[in-house]
């Protein structure tokens, strides 16, 4: 099992803390079953992710790690189109990250993505400044989760 999570152990003293919740993992629980709850409960399906690569875990993890080298550039569309009140070049970059987080397995963030692209066709400059706050946001939690997963494929075993 690939470890997801910043901890020697994967189970971080019986708790994930994430910018979205934290959730007390039962005793009796397998290890393998609790880290796909709690990567449910953050919006990441791990498990969905993996499918769409055939199963391919290094592949995914590069794709995680392609993503995250990716995203500041639309970070920076996404603010700057935001600033500029340019509807058009925020509706690109939010379709871009839509796409890109649901290939990845975010449901959340893809809805997410979803919405500031209506908000911008809607011209909505309001909206559209609290869905992109809230996307950047759900971005970097996801990071918390998705990024120490690239981290491990470097380690002597490869897997946890």
């Amino acid at each position: 099992m690939l470890c997801l999570f910043k901890t020697d152990s994967c189970l971080a003293d019986n708790y994930k803390e994430s910018h979205l919740r934290i959730l007390p993992l039962p005793p009796d629980r397998d290890a393998r079953e609790t880290d796909a709850r709690l990567l449910m409960s953050a919006g990441w399906d791990y498990a969905a992710a993996l499918e769409r690569v055939g199963g391919d875990e290094p592949l995914l993890v590069e794709l995680i790690a392609i993503f995250f080298e990716e995203y500041p550039k639309f970070a920076a569309r996404l603010t700057h189109s935001l600033s500029q009140r340019d509807f058009a070049g925020l509706r690109e970059a939010a379709h871009s990250l839509k796409g890109s987080l649901g290939y990845l397995g975010a449901a959340h963030g893809e809805s997410l993505a979803l919405a500031v692209e209506q908000a911008s066709v809607a011209k909505d400059t309001v909206r559209a400044g609290d869905l992109v706050a809230q996307l950047m946001a759900y971005i970097e939690a996801l990071r918390q989760l998705m990024v120490p997963a690239a981290g491990q494929q470097n380690d002597v075993n490869g897997v946890h």
